[in-house]
């Protein structure tokens, strides 16, 4: 690009020599100097043309790889904020969202092009589907990207040529009304000709003119960078608009009706939005990353400071834009949602241990070779359950119980919003899903560890939806209590939530549960105590753990073995008691 601009500066110098000789010595130079500039400009085009078909074509054969960017949640969160609720979607409450690391599991499946398109990533896995007819269509449309490489090259093509640049409030300026002084934006109208005014009068008297120009410059400068305050984020918004209306254009000429779009409909928005779409390109001219304008920025810049233009297209184009403001959102989520999915569909490329979810009315849960999705070298786990009942899982410490919570849980929230499973084999009804895992204190409400486990519960409790099964994962239940307290408690809970209907699985230590309760299958994670090691499995069996490992733990990490062998010691008297 540094070439390129070397190579830009010294064509305009080339062609301004060629222009002062045409104009001293011979018009025979100035025709040449023309045709000079006229071949420089073609020249640059062809240029462009191919380097951006040829970046294109690279593009294409790396679709699905991760790209390099910083995360900012807050921009990602704020059209599903801005959308109304969809009445087939449930979404997933801090807690859940919290305890499935559900910001690391979207960067995982993040590949998006556009700023839309990470927003509709998001508003996808914050929502999750209770419409089987969605899922399968959200499946195979999926499909559909990964089969027809038209289909592929053209979404790429339009969404690379979109980009990210200048779109972080884009969502926000489409739902919001944009008001302003109409008596401002006259005067701002009225001084923008102070300038060249007064360089007429400096025809008339030097001095007056001059000083009424020195004063205009100012005055304008000022007048540029107040206004900018309020209209700058806007105008790099439009400029984005601008982006995505004009490439929506490449997806007219491509299957998009294969992906659940209106092709008809995102016809028409692309039609009726030309007005607008010109105004926004005004502010385009000048501020572009290509082209022999991105050499001369500094003169537009000047122009546009000393002659207010940027203000005064901002506020000529805000009153077009209620106008179009159904159709541009319809465009603008209509790109969320094809970038989206084609995020979805580079995770399915990329990684062969998946599946479709297989949504059927049994009343049973069945998940082969489940793994959380975060791991690295994740152990896979299966199970088949009766929802029924449910699931009591016992075991020592970092034998992996919250693990396998966080893995049934989020296969459960993944099967219905991308409609792709990290297991082998994944076939339930449509579900709704709560998670009590990762508790902590809530300094700022005053909340102890064990209140924040309270509430995070007793939102379960109160759950109440007669035609969606509930499922609640729950680890380590009521720790932050004394053992007696805990258990009683936690036994009267576990029979509440069955009554209830709410299926329920539960990570816990006490074994004095296991005991106690009925309707819960029981499983267990185990491990294998050497001199100097403990080694986990990893893998879940069924039957309840009759083994411990915290006094284990303490020997290795290194503590003084005269407080290892006591406790050892006095934990075998109490299990004889």
């Amino acid at each position: 690009m540094t070439k390129y601009r070397i190579f830009t500066s010294i064509s305009a110098i080339v062609c301004f020599i060629f222009i002062v000789l045409g104009y001293n010595i011979n018009k025979f130079y100035y025709i040449l100097s023309a045709a000079a500039v006229i071949l420089a400009i073609l020249s640059h085009k062809k240029y462009k043309k191919e380097k951006f078909k040829h970046v294109i074509e690279e593009e294409i054969q790396n679709w699905d790889k991760k790209k390099k960017r910083k995360y900012k949640f807050n921009v990602y969160s704020s059209l599903e904020e801005l959308l109304p609720n969809d009445k087939d979607t449930f979404r997933i409450d801090n807690q859940t969202w919290n305890d499935l690391n559900m910001d690391e599991i979207f960067k995982k499946l993040d590949t998006t092009y556009t700023i839309p398109g990470q927003q509709f990533l998001y508003k996808i896995l914050r929502n999750i589907s209770i419409s089987k007819e969605e899922l399968n269509k959200r499946s195979d449309s999926i499909k559909a990207i990964l089969t027809n490489n038209k289909l592929k090259s053209d979404i790429i093509n339009c969404l690379f040529s979109t980009g990210m640049q200048g779109g972080e409030n884009t969502a926000n300026f489409l739902f919001e009304t944009i008001s302003f002084n109409d008596k401002f934006v006259k005067f701002m109208k009225i001084v923008r000709f102070a300038a060249p005014v007064s360089l007429l009068i400096c025809f008339l008297d030097i001095k007056l003119g001059l000083l009424l120009l020195v004063f205009s410059i100012f005055f304008n400068i000022r007048n540029y960078y107040k206004t900018k305050e309020f209209v700058g984020g806007y105008i790099d918004s439009m400029k984005y608009m601008s982006r995505i209306m004009s490439n929506s254009n490449i997806l007219l000429n491509s299957d998009i009706d294969l992906l659940d779009i209106d092709k008809k409909r995102l016809s028409t928005a692309f039609k009726k939005t030309l007005p607008i779409r010109k105004k926004f390109d005004q502010l385009i001219f000048g501020n572009n990353d290509v082209g022999i304008v991105t050499d001369l920025n500094f003169i537009y810049d000047y122009l546009n400071i000393l002659f207010l233009i940027e203000p005064i297209l901002f506020f000529d184009s805000v009153k077009y834009i209620d106008k179009y403001r159904e159709d541009m959102k319809y465009i603008y989520e209509t790109i969320g949602k094809i970038d989206a999915l084609l995020s979805i569909a580079a995770f399915r490329n990329n990684n062969s241990e998946y599946c479709e979810p297989i949504f059927s009315d049994s009343k049973s849960l069945n998940i082969k070779d489940a793994y959380y999705i975060l791991l690295d070298k994740p152990v896979k786990n299966s199970i088949t359950l009766d929802t029924n009942r449910g699931v009591l899982i016992t075991g020592s410490n970092m034998s992996g119980k919250s693990t396998f919570l966080r893995t049934i849980s989020s296969n459960i929230v993944l099967a219905q919003t991308i409609a792709t499973v990290p297991s082998s084999y994944y076939q339930a009804d449509i579900l709704k899903p709560f998670t009590s895992i990762d508790i902590s204190d809530n300094v700022e409400e005053g909340d102890s560890y064990y209140l924040a486990e309270v509430k995070a519960i007793k939102r379960i409790i109160d759950t109440n939806d007669d035609e969606i099964k509930v499922i609640s994962f729950i680890d380590e239940i009521f720790s932050g209590t004394n053992r007696i307290e805990r258990t009683s408690a936690a036994i009267e809970i576990l029979d509440y939530l069955k009554k209830k209907k709410i299926t329920a699985f539960v990570a816990t230590h006490d074994l004095e549960i296991t005991k106690e309760i009925s309707g819960y299958d029981k499983y267990y994670f185990k491990e294998q105590v050497l001199e100097d090691d403990i080694i986990f499995d990893y893998t879940i069996h069924e039957g309840i753990s009759n083994t411990s490992n915290a006094i284990e733990i303490l020997k290795l990490v290194g503590y003084p073995n005269e407080i290892y062998q006591a406790a050892k010691e006095k934990a075998d008297k109490m299990r004889e008691n």
